[in-house]
């Protein structure tokens, strides 16, 4: 069973990205600033925590069918982070990069007038400083 479990973990990684925005909007809020910005780097769905869409241990992410429910479930918790965020003068912009849910992103930045950028991948040359 361990066996098992371990080979499933490594085709998934988790990705709680709910979490590390809640964290990211507490930490900029605590800083006592006017206004701020939090830019997202995320390559593929969220799989742990709050704003979930897939089974961490199911198979591979960009296999699964994410049910609309659950993608408007994952929009709901994002959009209410978004407008958390915008009352304290903290907007968003998000950069995605594989498959991600981008439905629930557009719902995260909305509020502040924030960007979903899709992008090929984070190592592309375009990611890297000359």
């Amino acid at each position: 069973m361990k066996a098992q479990v371990s080979r499933t973990l490594a085709r998934n990684e988790f990705r709680c990205t709910g979490k590390a925005m809640e964290v990211a909007l507490d930490l900029a809020m605590s800083a006592g600033c006017v206004s701020g910005r939090v830019i997202l780097f995320n390559s593929g769905m969220v799989n742990v925590g709050p704003g979930s869409m897939v089974d961490p241990y199911g198979p591979k992410c960009y296999t699964q069918r994410v049910e609309t429910s659950v993608l408007i479930e994952s929009s709901d918790f994002f959009r209410e982070l978004g407008s958390l965020g915008i009352e304290n003068g903290i907007g968003i912009d998000v950069l995605c990069s594989g498959v991600v849910g981008v439905p629930a992103f557009q719902a995260l930045v909305r509020p502040s007038e924030g960007y979903v950028l899709l992008h090929n991948a984070f190592d592309s040359s375009d990611f890297h400083w000359r």
